[in-house]
């Protein structure tokens, strides 16, 4: 389903035709750079698709499984306190992601419950010319970078 959206030409089209049927639920955050930016969140609940078009700002998202209104606003505020202190940068945001909370492991950015927890943080950057996808395993510490040269074709 990623690589369906990542290939259209027109987003909202395309989610708009798309069958998510037989797909878990999920909430994906998508930027948009066919005309100009524009950040869209889609959300599946199994039944229904959601989908609205996002202001250009940075913002939290924490899963609505597995956080109640409490944590997540005590994560809101990680954030906000985090952009007082930092210049938002890529390098700057994944510290956020691998430190924001550290030791709650209940509801910290990076979670441990036992039963669900973190496993990997994905991080994808876009310059002028390639798209750069970076993803961190943090069971086995593992590092992969994929880089994504614009003029090429997405294909798998």
């Amino acid at each position: 389903m990623v690589t369906d959206l990542l290939k259209a030409e027109n987003i909202e089209a395309k989610i708009e035709a798309y069958n998510f049927d037989g797909i878990e639920p999920f909430t994906i955050v998508i930027a948009d750079w066919n005309t100009e930016l524009k950040f869209f969140e889609l959300v599946w609940d199994e039944s229904q698709k959601h989908f609205k078009e996002l202001p250009l700002e940075s913002k939290i998202w924490s899963s609505s499984t597995l956080y109640d209104e409490e944590q997540k606003k005590v994560r809101r505020h990680w954030f906000k306190d985090f952009k007082s202190k930092n210049k938002l940068s890529s390098n700057s945001l994944l510290e956020f992601h691998k430190t924001a909370g550290s030791g709650n492991d209940d509801y910290g950015v990076i979670m441990d419950r036992g039963f669900v927890k973190t496993t990997s943080i994905t991080q994808i950057e876009k310059t002028e010319d390639a798209i750069e996808m970076q993803f961190y395993n943090l069971n086995t510490s593992e590092k992969r970078a994929k880089t994504f040269n614009l003029v090429e074709a997405i294909d798998d």
